[in-house]
């Protein structure tokens, strides 16, 4: 999560906000470790 987060130059806290108000789904953990695998479509900044 915190990689995704600075890629799209947000915090951690952001993308937890998005993820409970259902803005952007949550995606599948890892198996190896519980990551979750945020996929670029995911954490392309949308304009606005």
């Amino acid at each position: 999560m915190a990689r995704a987060a600075e890629k799209v130059s947000v915090d951690v806290e952001t993308i937890r906000f998005c993820e409970r108000d259902g803005l952007t789904a949550q995606p599948p953990r890892v198996r190896d470790g519980g990551c979750r695998h945020y996929d670029r479509k995911t954490i392309v900044r949308q304009p606005g």
